[in-house]
């Protein structure tokens, strides 16, 4: 070629040095960099390779004769760099026609292809590879060709920034990527730095630093994914527990499972001595029957003696009632006989006073008439006054009621409304069982769904998944577990405190219960079978809630029963594993005075919340309706009656003070009118005192010979009586027998008919002894048929018992079937549940655990050990550069002094500045005056132009 290429020699010159600066790469940091500034990975050999770049230069610099200037645009020099078949190539153009001759082989199409790739063509328009990787020398890691344009004359573009020659360079890596700069035209004076070997040093440095960078960024990113670790292990330990509660209630299944035979064998023993019981009862019942069908029979033979008895003395008796008749009939006579003597006497003496002053007895007839006047109008009066009292008393009394009235109006017109609202309310309530335990219990249970934070999510409300067995039970159950049933259960004080941020936000505020989610066995805790406890009678959907109120409430220890008199006794000396009791219609007994304390409680009247509502519920709101509505009509009825007796009792009052006036007035009249005319018979009492006496002497010889007429009679009416004496003896004896008589007959009748009914009743109590007999018979023979079959069922059953369960011994237990099944179903559906969210075993979940933990682990204590280490090589890199800086001043002193002594011995005069901080390096050649100059070499010559001094950057 027209430029010479570097020697063999030189190309696989092994020094010492390269080995060393190899191995002290190797034990940089392994992360790959990629600084396109760098050109320390161009050289295997530094040392060679300047070498090779020096006899390069010297090559094109050799002076040659002048030619025509350059035009700008022309190309003037082409530097490949392991580039193709070329470790370091300078081809140097001239301003017109260049011929680049050599062998096959040898480049020269390389530096054709190297100038289409500067110009910014694509590595297939060269015709010699599809990828720039293709392009790089075999054996390298990158690539670099460097392009110089004229950029003088008229037609220079920008000289002002480009300057004289413009410098195009492209730089190619192995992975394809490839990168245009653009430098000046001194930047090939850059020798100092890469001969001294600070460049490589300093890319070095620079790889370590972008390395740590790299390195501090994943470290950032896994110390960013370790939180995700954590919750990985979080969720592998949670599904651990919730495989692990199934294993527990697997392990209770088959417990359970167990348990039931031998609770089919228990019933089968009870249902046994049952039926012997009941066969021995009745049979116990047939010689009862056969003893009363003799002292029925008996019974009935002794009413008939007495019936036949008591008619034959009935009929004895008509006989006498014939004579007792006459003797009565005798007696009248009498009597009317004496009551016409009394008669004619009282007439005799009316005689007497029939011959009085006519005038006089008028004036003392009208005082008569007076005061009987005066007192009808003082009884008037006083009962007017009476009247007056109690029409008072009824207008307030009225008053009041209609008041009343008014205010119970008032009130049961607040309870329709109420009760309007209510049943508003349920409809509502209704559509959503959650609604029951509160407005926004459907709002709180979507946003416990939608939060993932949970360590365990909340179950609740709790009486979500609670069911009353028998709804007879439902007011008092509603009543004593009352808040509870709105409550939520968490496991830990976090969750405790997420729930409560929720129901803030949700504005339903419910109980918390804190509580650790483990199925323990309750049954050692609970009373003998015979009674009925709050946990029987409830049928729990989910196992943990039911354990939650047993710990919170103790539901197996409190009994319930019917009335407070089966309570008593129990509370009194309560058996074992019973702490409290509650009565159907809603007391709590016990407590108190040795257990013998009462306390009524305020019962539950909103909608169910333990059952499904059947329609009962709203169906009493419309009937509570019904009957506010006839009470609120019958009380406005009252109300108006009340109203209408007030306005009758007022005018009644005023009436009769009224009427109580007039008649005042009346007594004054009457009473003047009275003291008027006792005046006047006082007047003329003295002017007729000789006439009275002579009408006095009258009226004595009158009365003389009526006196005489009535003793008269007198004497006959005592001899009438005298006769009449031993008749009325004798009729009062007759009187008293008759009597006597009618109460014996009526005796005897009473007695007869008691007797007679007697009989009837026997008989019926006969034929009824006889059929219940007739059944007792047949029940005997039922419960042998029944004690036979359960004696049969027996060994059965505890054969199939000592099959399931393993083992002869029998399994005592408290629970009742139907308590056990439930249990059963209850764990069967947390091990489906569980099945169906993890579809895996509890080996491999714990395997998962574990790998998990010590993922994370290890990903931690990676973590650790990587930010120290970073911290270590951060510091040692500080320490590193710190050398670096002190290093490359010496060198540069020592340069700025071989420099002038080179210089002086080629009798030149110049010096080196070296500017570190912008990375200038300024370099000044100047003959001397005398022109002693000896002729220097090629490279030096290259830092020499026309004695002006030189500005070179340098990294």
């Amino acid at each position: 070629m027209g430029s010479k290429h570097s020697p063999p020699e030189m190309e696989d010159y092994p020094a010492k040095k390269r080995t060393r600066i190899n191995e002290d790469s190797a034990r940089q940091s392994p992360v790959p960099t990629d600084d396109g500034s760098s050109e320390s990975s161009y050289w295997d050999d530094p040392e060679g390779d300047a070498c090779a770049e020096r006899d390069a230069v010297e090559q094109v610099t050799i002076p040659r004769p002048p030619g025509p200037p350059r035009q700008a645009g022309t190309i003037s020099k082409v530097i490949l760099v392991q580039f193709m078949c070329h470790r370091y190539q300078v081809v140097e153009l001239g301003p017109q026609i260049n011929f680049v001759i050599g062998h096959n082989g040898s480049g020269k199409s390389a530096v054709l292809t190297a100038i289409t790739l500067l110009l910014g063509a694509k590595a297939s328009s060269t015709n010699r590879g599809n990828s720039l990787k293709t392009f790089i020398r075999e054996g390298q890691k990158k690539a670099e060709v460097t392009l110089h344009l004229t950029n003088r004359g008229e037609e220079a573009f920008q000289p002002e920034i480009y300057g004289d020659e413009i410098i195009i360079q492209r730089n190619i890596s192995k992975d394809g990527s490839s990168g245009f700069k653009i430098k000046s035209s001194r930047d090939h004076r850059v020798f100092f730095i890469r001969g001294t070997q600070l460049k490589q040093l300093t890319d070095e440095y620079e790889e370590i630093d972008a390395n740590l960078k790299i390195s501090e960024v994943l470290l950032t990113k896994k110390q960013e994914d370790l939180p995700e670790l954590l919750q990985r292990v979080k969720s592998a330990e949670k599904n651990m527990r919730e495989v692990q509660i199934a294993s527990q209630a697997q392990e209770m299944i088959i417990q359970l499972e167990k348990e039931i035979f031998w609770i089919y064998v228990a019933e089968a023993e009870a249902e046994r001595d049952l039926a012997l019981q009941q066969l021995q009862n009745e049979e116990r019942a047939l010689p009862k029957y056969d003893t009363k069908l003799q002292e029925t029979e008996n019974k009935i033979s002794e009413l008939d003696d007495r019936i036949k008895t008591l008619e034959a003395a009935k009929a004895a008796r008509n006989d006498d009632e014939t004579h007792i008749r006459q003797a009565d009939v005798d007696l009248k006579e009498k009597d009317e006989e004496i009551s016409q003597q009394s008669r004619d006497i009282a007439e005799e003496n009316a005689k007497l006073l029939g011959n009085t002053d006519s005038s006089r007895k008028q004036s003392i007839e009208r005082m008569g008439q007076l005061d009987t006047e005066i007192t009808e109008i003082e009884c008037r009066i006083t009962q007017i006054q009476q009247d007056i009292s109690g029409a008072d008393a009824a207008v307030k009394t009225n008053s009041s009621q209609a008041n009343q009235c008014d205010q119970n109006v008032k009130k049961l017109g607040a309870d329709m409304e109420s009760n309007k609202r209510a049943i508003h309310e349920y409809g509502s309530i209704r559509k959503d069982r959650l609604l029951v335990f509160g407005q926004r219990s459907d709002q709180l249970k979507n946003a416990i769904e939608r939060n993932t934070s949970w360590s365990e999510k909340p179950i609740g409300p709790l009486g979500y998944y609670i069911k009353v067995k028998d709804k007879s039970w439902q007011p008092v159950l509603e009543t004593v577990l009352a808040g509870s049933l709105k409550s939520y259960m968490v496991v830990d004080k976090r969750d405790e405190q997420l729930l409560q941020r929720l129901m803030s936000d949700c504005k339903c505020v419910s109980p918390i219960i804190r509580t650790r989610r483990d199925l323990f066995d309750y049954s050692s805790g609970e009373p003998g079978p015979q009674f009925v406890t709050i946990l029987r009678a409830l049928h729990f959907e989910d196992e943990f809630v039911k354990r939650a109120l047993i710990n919170d409430m103790r539901i197996e220890k409190t009994i319930l029963v019917e009335h407070r008199t089966e309570g008593d006794p129990i509370m009194s000396h309560p058996p074992p594993n019973i702490v409290s009791c509650y009565t159907r219609d809603g007391f709590k007994v016990g407590g108190v005075d040795g257990g013998r304390g009462v306390r009524a409680l305020t019962m539950y009247n909103g909608p169910p919340r333990l059952s499904n509502d059947d329609g009962s519920f709203i169906a009493e709101l419309n009937q509570r309706a019904a009957e506010l509505g006839s009470q609120i009509e019958e009380t406005k009825r009252q109300a108006a009656a009340a109203n209408s007796r007030y306005r009758q009792s007022a005018e009644q009052l005023k009436r009769l003070r009224t009427e109580e006036g007039q008649l005042k007035g009346r007594l004054r009249k009457a009473r003047d009118m009275k003291a008027s005319i006792q005046d006047d018979l006082d007047r003329s009492a003295s002017s007729n005192i000789t006439t009275l006496e002579d009408l006095k002497s009258e009226s004595e010889s009158a009365r003389r010979t009526l006196y005489d007429q009535s003793q008269e009679l007198l004497r006959q009416r005592d001899a009438l009586n005298s006769d009449l004496a031993p008749i009325k003896v004798e009729l009062e004896k007759l009187q008293h027998m008759i009597e006597n008589r009618d109460q014996e007959e009526d005796k005897i009748n009473v007695e007869l008919t008691t007797k007679i009914t007697d009989k009837a009743v026997a008989n019926d109590a006969l034929r009824h002894f006889r059929d219940s007999r007739t059944k007792q018979a047949a029940k005997v023979a039922e419960a042998k048929k029944k004690y036979d079959a359960a004696e049969a069922a027996l060994p059965k059953a505890i054969d199939e018992a000592k099959k399931v369960s393993g083992s002869d011994e029998p399994m005592q237990t408290n629970r009742s079937r139907q308590d056990a099944m439930a249990d059963l179903e209850s764990f069967k559906k947390i091990v489906r549940a569980t099945e169906t969210r993890h579809r895996k075993s509890l080996e491999d979940i714990e395997i998962e655990y574990h790998q998990a933990n010590a993922s994370y682990k290890v990903a931690e204590k990676q973590i650790e050990e990587q930010a120290a280490s970073l911290k270590v090589l951060s510091n040692a890199l500080a320490i590193r550069k710190y050398r670096w800086i002190e290093f490359r001043n010496h060198i540069a002193a020592r340069a700025k002094m071989n420099f002038v002594k080179y210089l002086d011995h080629r009798r030149y005069t110049g010096k080196l500045s070296f500017n570190h901080n912008s990375q200038r390096l300024q370099v000044q050649v100047n003959p001397r005056e005398d022109g002693t100059t000896q002729v220097y070499s090629s490279g030096l010559l290259s830092l020499v132009i026309n004695g002006n001094p030189l500005d070179v950057h340098f990294y």
